[in-house]
């Protein structure tokens, strides 16, 4: 995890996780890295049927506007700088005890209701 984001933003998925037995990933984009690589990358997560995308990292959030629009039935968050969209969220991640808690309760969101 080259990206200080990227820690927290794992901890808060993993915490989601056990709470609720979501399945989650850590994937980084392989090779270079690049937002043309990401964007594939990102395209690849799409396809394979994520309900949703997080990204942290300079190419992958710079990826995530092009793709979010190729994919608009996709839901992406970037975690740092990026321009929120229809499809696209961004959490500020200046603060890791924030982007750890906005993770979990974004795959906690993910669980269906229990009646």
């Amino acid at each position: 995890m080259a990206d200080p984001v990227a820690q927290p933003v794992w901890a808060g998925m993993q915490e989601g996780s056990l709470a609720t037995r979501v399945k989650v990933q850590y994937l980084e984009v392989d090779g270079a890295q690049t937002v043309a690589n990401a964007e594939t990358f990102l395209a690849s997560l799409v396809q394979t049927r994520c309900d949703l995308i997080l990204t942290v990292g300079e190419a992958p959030s710079g990826a995530v506007r092009a793709t979010a629009a190729r994919f608009p039935s996709a839901r992406f968050v970037a975690f740092g700088p990026a321009e929120a969209t229809s499809n696209v969220s961004v959490v500020d991640s200046s603060d890791p005890e924030t982007v750890r808690r906005s993770a979990r309760d974004l795959v906690t969101g993910l669980s269906p209701a229990v009646d």
